[in-house]
């Protein structure tokens, strides 16, 4: 948003955690009704699922983590999941 670079010293460094993200161009292998789902995610090939609140409107999707996530990152993909079944996923648009 202000075209930033911020540089953290260390793999723990608070300033690399976020708790919220939108995504923009959701798409879902079956239609998902506009709404507020509770659902696993991963921002990253072969990360544990973490378990999220998702609000998916017009095609877009808020995101808040239960837990933060390290370094999540604009066009990075989110992939949704309930259960142990994959529903879609989209790009990551915006890191709250």
């Amino acid at each position: 948003k202000h075209n930033s670079l911020i540089v953290a010293q260390g793999n723990e460094n608070p300033l690399l955690f976020s708790s919220r993200l939108t995504t923009k161009e959701l798409n879902f292998i079956n239609h998902i009704p506009d709404g507020s789902y509770n659902l696993k995610a991963k921002i990253r090939y072969r990360q544990p699922d973490q378990t999220c609140k998702v609000e998916v409107k017009d095609n877009k999707s808020s995101v808040v983590f239960e837990e933060p996530q390290r370094a999540i990152t604009q066009g990075q993909s989110l992939v949704l999941y309930l259960d142990d079944t994959c529903l879609g996923g989209g790009e990551i648009r915006e890191v709250e």
